[in-house]
């Protein structure tokens, strides 16, 4: 089923608006669907959404919105939970670089001027001093880390 025709420009496509296909998507004769279907169609939005765009001819719903419930929607109710926080812990070591956190990152969708698009950070767990150090591939993280290791080890 095709409901639209249109060109990629600078990476987003243009509908064609004069497109038949496109046209009877928004003629008079819209299929018409229960309040929780539009929903789920929707993406989820709050469910008086849906009553909006029913009053102003966008969808067309078999019943009526007398009142929003969220319990009987899975997807509203996994996107409302939680993850449990993370315990409170102020244990550091007690001497310097016994432990560090270390932290890739990348890549960057932009890449600095000498074309790295990568970075490491360590962090040293006494102290809370940190270092950052770019990389150009992500294979370096190796290589950066064992001359990290040997700096610190001096």
């Amino acid at each position: 089923m095709v409901l639209g025709v249109g060109q990629c420009e600078n990476g987003l496509y243009v509908l064609d608006q004069h497109h038949c296909a496109l046209a009877s998507i928004f003629s008079s004769n819209k299929p018409r669907a229960i309040v929780r279907l539009w929903h789920a169609r929707l993406s989820h939005p709050h469910f008086c959404l849906a009553a909006s765009l029913s009053r102003i001819g966008s969808i067309s719903c078999s019943d009526k919105l007398i009142q929003p419930d969220y319990s009987h929607c899975n997807g509203c109710q996994l996107g409302k939970s939680h993850w449990l926080p993370f315990s409170l812990n102020n244990k550091r070591c007690d001497t310097p670089f016994n432990r560090l956190h270390c932290d890739l990152y990348g890549p960057s969708p932009i890449s600095n001027v000498n074309g790295y698009r990568y970075y490491i950070v360590f962090i040293n767990d006494c102290t809370r001093i940190s270092w950052m150090f770019p990389l150009k591939h992500k294979f370096d993280f190796f290589d950066t880390f064992i001359n990290f290791q040997n700096y610190i080890t001096i």
